[in-house]
């Protein structure tokens, strides 16, 4: 089983010129596509808006978000909640109902470029019948942060089964 998530790191400056206490520029980076880019690059060019400014982040700063993950979140968890204890929601810290949580084997992987995917990987053994339908990446084997929670349809798991997952997060 493979999931795929994009982190979507992006960056925004603002800039503030300031001559005898008054401010008299200012800048801020905009979206690079979308509907709100269109409208902020036709409202400079009608020279009404002062917020836009080209940036980027570079590969190198990806690759050290991605290898943050790698380093950091080395714990992989599994419960049986389907999202009914706890619905997935961005706030949660932890899985609904957690049965197992096992050290994970973290690399680097190639998406749209060299290193820029965090890759984590856990087996897990089974002595008796488990319906397992969530996952977590985590940074202590007990407790801890909890970076990302996904649920699925139940995986039933007999004694002697063995499970591995593999999550992968795509910094871009």
């Amino acid at each position: 089983m493979s999931n795929v998530e994009r982190f979507g790191v992006h960056d925004v400056i603002e800039a503030y010129q300031y001559r005898n206490g008054k401010l008299i520029a200012a800048r801020k980076t905009g979206p690079k596509s979308g509907w709100k880019a269109v409208g902020i690059r036709l409202l400079k060019a009608l020279g009404l808006g002062a917020y836009w400014a080209d940036d980027l982040l570079t590969q190198v700063g990806i690759v050290t978000v991605s290898t943050y993950l790698k380093d950091t979140y080395v714990y992989m968890g599994i419960g049986t909640d389907q999202g009914i204890i706890l619905p997935l929601a961005n706030t949660n810290t932890a899985l609904g109902n957690q049965t197992d949580r096992q050290s994970s084997s973290n690399t680097l992987t190639d998406t749209n470029f060299t290193n820029d995917t965090s890759r984590m990987e856990t087996t897990f053994s089974f002595s008796g019948d488990v319906a397992v339908c969530e996952s977590g990446m985590f940074t202590l084997v007990s407790g801890g942060t909890m970076l990302c929670r996904q649920t699925f349809d139940a995986l039933n798991m007999k004694s002697g089964d063995t499970l591995t997952l593999v999550w992968k997060i795509v910094v871009s």
